[in-house]
């Protein structure tokens, strides 16, 4: 699972470092509902279709995660442009790939 977990996240900082403008703007649109519900729509099929190629996929328990998980990525990386973060698109990708594989609890300070 952490194989293309990473590869999700360095294609996706990959092809926002290619046009930064663009993507900032994008999210920053008042009209951006339509492209949130394309971008999880297309998520939800490539991480179906990676699990799927190792394991029997529990629909019901899939569902709830991919619903709990990809949104809040994504309001992660839209808060990153919105709010201009004081650490670049690589650290954000790195600290969202930690936690969904290790856990948020065992990464806070004092742990």
């Amino acid at each position: 699972m952490a194989d293309f977990l990473t590869e999700i996240f360095i294609k996706f900082t990959e092809t926002v470092n290619h046009d930064l403008e663009f993507y900032g703007l994008l999210f920053n649109t008042n009209n951006r509902s339509f492209l949130i519900v394309k971008i999880v729509d297309i998520l939800r099929k490539y991480v179906q279709q990676r699990i799927e190629e190792t394991e029997t996929l529990d629909q019901k328990r899939f569902k709830v995660a991919v619903d709990l998980c990809i949104p809040g990525i994504i309001s992660v990386y839209m808060n990153w442009f919105t709010n201009s973060y004081d650490y670049s698109i690589e650290e954000l990708s790195s600290l969202l790939t930690d936690f969904i594989l290790n856990g948020i609890q065992k990464n806070w300070p004092g742990n």
